[in-house]
């Protein structure tokens, strides 16, 4: 053991002769050049992989899905909440103050126009119009007998205009008050439900206090607050399509009856009207409705799938297939992009029509590389 390393280290000291300088210098000189053609050996074999690689991998073809790009029609919309109410729906009150003597109606019930639902106590009106009868009839007599005079020049101008008057005066008062009798029965202004009834019959009841609500179901009407920066976008006569979240069935097409001439200053909102008809009287007065209102169409666009279009840091990009070259690869083209709806967008520059573009792999695609069209 003690002659092995004796020996070892005699070789050590040999190999490194600190009596040498100059053979020192000389073999550093030798192992440097040896290094430098092993580098070199290195790096050549390096290259030859990555050629290698860059060869395989240009071979090895992605398979995508293409379509060509073609003109369209597409259509924008924007979505609103609204109020469902009915075109005859109405509190209904006396036109003058009086005790409810009867109610003939009950809640829920179905009237026809002009049906009598309330009548007040009359007693005192029926008692002055008894008063005005009998007035009435005595101011005729007078009337007729000075009448009869007058054409025989008998008597004065006066008495005969003051026999008129008092004829005239008396009959305007029973109109009136027959007027006033039939103001204490009210009665129902159209066909409709008597949703609820708010007066109880020995009540008093005043004009402007509803007694009863009224309602008809045929007719209705929608109404809807839009963004004010919707208004250039939006005419009467658009049609617009109507949904109820809790009527999921029913979908209504319906034209923009109404645009509201103001601007609510809180809100930056303007107010729209539809008319609908109500299909088996499911649509109710207070129903939320959702409105979906075309705010803009072009007959002939470029439309692509949304998801296809990506972004990078000059802008948004997709991929078209090539063919030239004789290999097909995918191209990476930057467009500029409009509006988008539900899953399209619109493209407004970048691509042209016939355009091949990836609409499925273009996940794992990228510029240069080539493809396999499905």
């Amino acid at each position: 053991m003690k002659k092995s390393l004796f020996l070892i280290l005699v070789i050590v000291i040999t190999s490194c002769n600190t009596d040498n300088p100059e053979a020192n210098k000389n073999k550093l000189i030798q192992l440097k050049q040896k290094q430098m053609v092993i580098n070199n050996e290195i790096a050549k074999l390096e290259r030859e992989l990555e050629k290698d690689t860059a060869q395989v991998n240009s071979e090895k073809a992605i398979s995508v899905k293409i379509d060509e790009l073609n003109f369209e029609e597409f259509n924008h919309f924007i979505l609103v909440n609204g109020n469902v109410d009915a075109e005859k729906h109405v509190f209904v009150s006396p036109e003058l103050n009086g005790q409810i003597e009867r109610i003939y109606m009950s809640e829920g019930e179905k009237v026809k126009k002009g049906a009598l639902l309330v009548s007040l106590n009359t007693k005192v009106i029926e008692s002055n119009i008894e008063d005005v009868k009998t007035g009435l009839e005595l101011a005729r007599k007078v009337f007729n007998k000075q009448h009869e005079l007058w054409k025989q020049n008998i008597g004065s101008e006066m008495q005969y205009l003051n026999a008129k008057n008092a004829k005239e005066s008396a009959e305007n008062r029973l109109k009136t008050l027959k007027t006033q009798l039939e103001m204490a029965r009210i009665r129902a202004p159209f066909s409709g439900y008597i949703e609820k009834i708010s007066g109880k019959e020995g009540e008093m009841a005043s004009p402007g206090k509803p007694i009863l609500e009224i309602v008809n179901l045929s007719d209705m009407k929608i109404y809807a607050d839009v963004s004010e920066k919707y208004l250039a976008n939006i005419k009467e006569g658009d049609i617009t399509i109507a949904r109820f979240p809790s009527l999921p069935g029913i979908e209504i097409e319906a034209p923009v009856y109404r645009i509201g001439n103001v601007i609510d200053r809180n809100s930056r909102t303007f107010t729209i009207e539809l008319k609908i008809n109500n299909p088996g009287s499911r649509l109710k007065p207070n129903l939320m409705a959702t409105v979906m209102l075309n705010d803009f169409s072009k007959d002939s666009a470029l439309v692509v799938p949304s998801g296809i279009i990506k972004k990078d840091i000059q802008g948004s990009y997709l991929y078209v297939a090539d063919d030239t070259g004789g290999n097909t690869v995918a191209h990476k083209i930057y467009i500029h992009s409009g509006l988008s709806y539900k899953d399209k967008t619109m493209i407004t520059g970048g691509a042209k029509e016939g355009d091949k573009i990836i609409i499925a792999g273009y996940t794992e695609v990228s510029d240069g590389v080539k493809i396999n069209v499905k």
